[in-house]
């Protein structure tokens, strides 16, 4: 991340940003201590289901030095009892956490893990305002949709217990930030730039193997760099790169392929595939249940309501408003040909996410919203950056409003619980 200067986060000068700021990093860190255990309800607040599973892999790592074989999935019966469904994931993020546990116990290892997820989710935001200055380098737009992560429910929530989202955002985030910043690479550091890419990229799949979609992101921007530049070592740094990469994930996927069968195993964390989104009400089930999960991710939501039907009417509605907007903004850009390499990586990657997301529901119905956040960067530009360009830049309703909407809508879901 330093082999290219850039601008930071640090350079904002605002008070009152900060100041936001810093009440976001006090709640993050205020749940990593009061969200309970387990789906259970405490102080309104609601614990992760799969959160002991996660702990229970720490806790076999910890005591058995090995890595566990998982023999059921989160739909086997008495599965959210016996809490062993998250075997599959990829290790690194639960190696880390097992370090703990000589100095804090397993008990006190909940709590490691929980502010190791807290405090990957405040790199993430950090390096995000860079990712947000590169595409558009105001600094209210950077301000907004930092403020816009940094008090976003879903993100918060992840961000708050012992899981590998947190991890996997972050090291998303750092690969798409060094990719976009490769036109500031000094020529004498190409070597060490592209050894960072392929230690980042195995990074990303060692925490989590929906990581994989990065690896067409890079092969693109480089073959776009390749074809601006018009020289080849660049093609074979790109080549050598992913491929030293994969060489480093492949023990633990080769793995998976001996065990479960399938290099990515889903099958044996999800269950038995099925078929699913093949009528109409599957699919305004699916695009409900996403929204709702995208804005506040909590499940203990009444199900009725004139309140909480009219929040779950509304949150598709904004997503979409989103969404269209940015759709104009990319068009007009797109046509007056000012849709550089940096942007058209963000919507490569925010569609490489939608289609993993569309085709894992085919196969397995489990629709959070959650799972886009490995297109974080996008769907914040999106939110923060898009409806600026598009209006008027001068106007302060524009800088701030559809951020300041979008980082509130989810917290009042908490006005039906």
């Amino acid at each position: 991340m330093g082999i290219v200067k850039q601008f930071s986060l640090f350079t904002l000068k605002s008070n009152l940003f900060w100041l936001l700021f810093g009440v976001a990093l006090i709640l993050r860190l205020v749940l990593v201590w009061v969200l309970p255990f387990g789906q259970t309800v405490k102080y309104g607040l609601e614990g992760l289901n799969d959160e002991p599973s996660h702990y229970n892999y720490v806790k076999y790592l910890a005591e058995n030095r090995q890595f566990p074989v998982q023999t059921e999935s989160s739909k086997s019966p008495g599965a959210f009892e016996h809490n062993v469904f998250e075997y599959y994931q990829a290790p690194l993020y639960y190696i880390v956490n097992a370090l703990f546990v000589p100095l804090t116990g397993l008990k006190g290892t909940l709590y490691a893990g929980r502010m190791i997820s807290w405090f990957f989710g405040i790199l993430t935001l950090l390096i995000l305002g860079n990712i947000l200055y590169l595409i558009c380098p105001d600094k209210k737009i950077v301000a907004s949709g930092v403020l816009l992560c940094a008090f976003f429910p879903a993100h918060i929530y992840f961000c708050s217990f012992v899981s590998n989202d947190s991890i996997s955002w972050f090291a998303g985030i750092w690969l798409l930030y060094l990719i976009m910043s490769f036109d500031k690479l000094p020529e004498k550091k190409i070597g060490i730039y592209f050894s960072c890419i392929s230690l980042v990229l195995a990074f990303a799949m060692m925490t989590k193997s929906s990581s994989f979609i990065y690896y067409p992101v890079v092969a693109y921007s480089f073959f776009y760099y390749f074809r601006k530049k018009g020289e080849i070592k660049l093609l074979w740094w790109a080549m050598a790169s992913i491929a030293f990469s994969l060489i480093l994930v492949s023990p633990w996927y080769w793995r998976n392929l001996r065990l479960y069968g399938s290099f990515f195993a889903i099958d044996i964390g999800f269950g038995p595939p099925g078929s699913y989104l093949r009528s109409l009400d599957e699919i305004a089930h699916f695009v409900a249940e996403t929204a709702r999960l995208f804005w506040f991710p909590m499940q203990h939501v009444p199900k009725d309501g004139i309140l909480v039907n009219a929040l779950n009417v509304m949150g598709p509605m904004l997503i979409f408003l989103y969404v269209g907007l940015a759709i104009v903004d990319v068009s007009i850009r797109a046509w007056k040909r000012k849709l550089d390499i940096k942007e058209q990586i963000l919507w490569l990657i925010l569609i490489l996410a939608v289609i993993a997301y569309i085709r894992l529901n085919i196969s397995w119905a489990n629709p959070e919203g959650r799972y886009l956040f490995t297109a974080l960067a996008s769907v914040i530009a999106i939110i923060s950056a898009s409806p600026v360009r598009l209006f008027s830049k001068r106007n302060v309703i524009c800088h701030w409003g559809p951020a300041i909407v979008a980082g509130l809508y989810g917290y009042l879901y908490f006005l039906v619980i």
